[in-house]
């Protein structure tokens, strides 16, 4: 029994920068929020600076990481905008790591061996939160 590793399709690719799009537009909520810029400059490069971003530790890592700072407190801002848009960051954010785990982009090579647990810690922790709001009231 042999196990074949996926391979992005361009479809795969596509997703992934409509996603990112999307989570860079949220971004902007927040003036202060450099990654929203790089995740532009990312989207338009190339496949081999998009699959560098996708499978690094900014992207996916732990503290100073795009999902550790977003939405982490934005002085002055309205809290139910706030909160939508945090949790629609969320989603993107969970279904970009869906795509990856499943396309297999989430192997850059040598140096982002650890990035696939952390893509998993992140999808199943923004989905558990978004999972156990969903009776607030909110979609």
């Amino acid at each position: 029994m042999s196990f074949r590793t996926p391979t992005p399709t361009p479809e795969d690719w596509q997703e992934a920068r409509r996603l990112l799009g999307e989570i860079a537009r949220l971004l902007d909520v927040d003036e202060r929020h450099v990654p929203a810029t790089k995740i532009r400059a990312v989207l338009g490069g190339d496949q081999t600076a998009l699959k560098k971003s996708l499978t690094s530790f900014c992207m996916w890592g732990g503290m100073g990481s795009i999902p550790d700072c977003a939405f982490s407190g934005v002085a002055g801002a309205d809290p139910v905008v706030y909160k939508r848009n945090s949790r629609q960051f969320m989603r993107l954010y969970v279904q970009l790591g869906r795509l990856q785990l499943k396309s297999g982009m989430h192997d850059g090579g040598l140096w982002t061996i650890g990035v696939r647990p952390c893509i998993r810690r992140w999808v199943n922790s923004f989905a558990d939160v978004l999972e156990t709001s969903a009776g607030d009231g909110e979609a």
